[in-house]
């Protein structure tokens, strides 16, 4: 029988200091985006740095004007 697991549950500080980690950059985009993904707490603490200084190209432009 498989066990059940509770949703674990960060304090949002806890959240942010984790994010407070990755280098600012393109190269972080990536990772902001799947943090962004993955519940609404995560979104909530990665899109500030996400759209503080986003990686804009020809090809995303159109999409990220869009948003």
């Amino acid at each position: 029988m498989p066990a059940t697991s509770k949703p674990v549950h960060l304090p949002t500080e806890l959240v942010l200091t984790i994010l407070s980690f990755l280098p600012p950059g393109p190269f972080s985009q990536p990772t902001l985006h799947a943090c962004a993904l993955a519940s609404r707490q995560w979104y909530e603490a990665a899109i500030p740095s996400l759209y503080r200084s986003p990686h804009l190209t020809p090809r995303n432009f159109k999409q990220f004007a869009a948003t």
